[in-house]
């Protein structure tokens, strides 16, 4: 399996204050108990890597060798669904966040004899980071289960039908992320697993959808939770977690660029609480970074 992070593993959830979130599926509820506001200013923050300028420039080479060709590649000839394609990559032993939408990066595919998936596994990717992919497939095995007993009629059967496709998408979810060197069935232990583990399930939603952008949603406030824990247990510098995000935004940025949403941070909560923390700064960052020096 691929390597994450240092040498050291913490438990998924050591560290984190407790809550209804760990009995029940409730990320707004972990975010609630677990995040940190953050009002200071960005002096904390760290310039580009020579690992991250090399990993945007290869990302570059590929828009500037598609435009050099007319345009988007469709490929007519590959199904667009999570496992049709074989892992790909920029730079297998460089890159921090891996995934890529087909095997020409910025190839855009279809789906063929007029399949049409429209429904979604998981209604926040960071569902998949949390609770890990075997917990939310147990919960839509019983969800399943329930409707089973139900008495047969219309609403029932696209109840039924709903959920199996649910969990189909699960089950290829994980196999698409083992097919990079992931377990995904477990949760995230690490800041590192927790944005591969949100970005494979946008990754897979992409794939779901022929391909289109869909937004990634608000995801700043989650993920500073795992990043701030790994930087006080000191298992990452600030560097790195700068790095994290910088490699996040490139492989948001091959997905489709402006219109698949960054992870900034959302509203107000119902406490007063600002929901801008440290990552939100480093998703600035990362935009800062990746145009240094072109």
């Amino acid at each position: 399996m691929t390597t994450i992070g240092t040498a050291r593993r913490i438990g998924a959830w050591d560290g984190f204050t407790g809550g209804l979130w760990r009995d029940a599926i409730d990320v707004r509820d972990f975010i609630q108990q677990n995040y940190t506001p953050y009002a200071g200013d960005d002096g904390f923050l760290s310039g580009p890597t020579a690992r991250t300028l090399d990993i945007r420039d290869k990302a570059g080479a590929l828009f500037t060798a598609e435009r050099e060709r007319g345009g988007d590649d469709v490929d007519q000839h590959t199904r667009s669904s999570i496992i049709a394609l074989t892992p790909r990559y920029l730079d297998v032993h460089a890159e921090l966040i891996l995934g890529l939408p087909t095997d020409v990066p910025t190839e855009r595919d279809t789906l063929l004899n007029g399949d049409s998936r429209n429904d979604a596994a998981f209604d926040d990717y960071s569902l998949v980071a949390l609770y890990g992919v075997d917990r939310l497939l147990a919960e839509r095995a019983a969800g399943k289960a329930v409707l089973d007993e139900r008495p047969a009629d219309a609403e029932t059967f696209r109840l039924r039908a709903e959920v199996s496709e649910r969990i189909r998408t699960l089950w290829e979810l994980k196999s698409m992320a083992a097919s990079y060197g992931f377990d995904i069935g477990r949760p995230a232990a690490t800041g590192r697993e927790a944005i591969q583990w949100l970005y494979f399930a946008h990754l897979a939603a992409v794939r779901e959808q022929r391909g289109a952008t869909l937004s990634l949603g608000r995801t700043a406030t989650f993920l500073d939770i795992y990043l701030e824990r790994d930087l006080e247990s000191g298992l990452i510098t600030e560097e790195y977690a700068q790095e994290l995000m910088d490699d996040f935004l490139i492989k948001l940025h091959i997905l489709s660029a402006s219109e698949s949403g960054e992870p900034f941070s959302g509203e107000i909560d119902a406490e007063g609480r600002t929901p801008v923390t440290r990552t939100s700064f480093r998703c600035l960052q990362a935009r800062r970074n990746l145009d240094s020096a072109r």
